[in-house]
């Protein structure tokens, strides 16, 4: 089989498994030429990847969305800040997110969800990137 993929073609959305299993059987490091990018398809290489600094960097995103869009992220969004400035900004907000203070919005986190997801059961499919950033995003502010 040869592999023709764009994370943004519909007619993979219906069921990319097996586009999937061949990319990681064939092509597990595979360039898209229209997108400028790599797609990693085995969970060991995009772990190393997310963990090695010198060769891979979150200052361009972590997600695909700008690539599509063709847009440069905002600046100083420190989700994608590299080492050591990311730990830095992180290390302000962390004592706001301890188990202790977590416990306290639980009961708030739970009824977020099942607002947010009452439709999806309802219709018997979801998007949980969509899913998860807006229960993200209640529960933040």
């Amino acid at each position: 089989m040869t592999i023709d993929y764009n994370p943004f073609d519909e007619r993979l959305w219906q069921d990319p498994w097996p586009t999937y299993q061949t990319m990681r059987e064939q092509d597990p490091v595979y360039y898209i030429e229209e997108l400028n990018a790599w797609a990693l398809t085995r969970f060991e290489d995009l772990w190393n990847a997310s963990l090695e600094r010198t060769h891979f960097t979150a200052i361009h995103g972590t997600s695909p969305v700008p690539l599509l869009l063709d847009e440069s992220l905002p600046p100083k969004v420190f989700l994608f800040m590299d080492p050591p400035q990311h730990r830095a900004h992180r290390n302000l907000v962390a004592p706001v997110y301890t188990p202790m203070n977590i416990a306290k919005l639980e009961k708030q986190i739970r009824q977020t969800c099942r607002e947010v997801m009452a439709p999806y059961l309802v219709a018997g499919e979801m998007d949980v990137y969509k899913v998860s950033s807006h229960i993200a995003l209640r529960t933040i502010g």
